[in-house]
């Protein structure tokens, strides 16, 4: 459906967040089909990104108070990568780069759930040569050692309250960056399954079009390459 909306507003180009084993279940390259339709979009020049293994932090100890108030407020459980040991991000990342190989669709980076992503899971990540991953505010380039700031526009659909607040928190910040020279615009498939959000995003990403050209994360990152900046 975003695929459709984006195209609709005249978005040609998305960077598509995959996990490799939602909430622990089989990985997405057993599905054919689902494999199929990654392939194809990648042919009309979205990119793919492995987003996290299985979307779910699965803590058996207690951690500091900020990373666990995060981990459960503010990501819902969520930040998979937040706390991992180097080996455990580094058992996570293999896994799921199999499945992609497995499914043959190439990764142009990761992003962690929620943008939670600890110093051992950024070390795995640099180990095993992905050549980028997100903050909440930046790009983050591995492969060239560069930092660019990008601010992210999101909403939250877990609760009524939650999508009411959001929908003003996205107008309030997409004012606040619209000089930005990156802005990016995160939408999550729960969204599209409420109408007020849906309507939200319809109007922002008619707005985006509008104004801004609409670029990949590996757009960004040979941008850099070649200049030294963005754009």
């Amino acid at each position: 459906m975003l695929v459709r909306e984006a195209r609709a507003s005249g978005l040609a180009r998305l960077s598509l967040l995959v996990v490799p084993q939602w909430h622990g279940q089989e990985a997405f390259s057993r599905n054919r089909a689902f494999s199929d339709w990654l392939r194809a979009r990648a042919a009309e020049g979205h990119e793919v990104l492995m987003h996290g293994f299985t979307h779910l932090a699965e803590w058996g100890r207690p951690g500091p108070r900020l990373a666990s108030w995060l981990e459960r407020r503010y990501a819902g459980r969520a930040g998979e990568f937040h706390r991992l040991s180097v080996a455990e991000a580094r058992l996570r990342l293999g896994l799921g780069l199999d499945a992609f190989r497995e499914a043959d669709v190439h990764v142009s980076g990761f992003v962690a759930p929620a943008w939670l992503l600890g110093r051992e899971a950024e070390q795995a990540l640099r180990e095993f040569a992905v050549p980028l991953t997100t903050r909440w505010g930046r790009v983050e380039l591995l492969s060239c050692g560069a930092s660019v700031r990008a601010p992210t526009l999101a909403f939250s659909s877990r609760s009524g309250w939650r999508r009411a607040v959001s929908r003003r928190w996205v107008r309030f910040w997409f004012q606040c960056h619209r000089r930005a020279p990156l802005v990016r615009f995160a939408v999550h498939p729960k969204d599209l399954m409420h109408a007020d959000v849906r309507d939200a995003v319809r109007a922002v990403l008619r707005e985006l079009a509008a104004a801004r050209r609409c670029v990949t994360y590996s757009q960004v990152e040979a941008a850099w390459r070649e200049r030294g900046a963005f754009p």
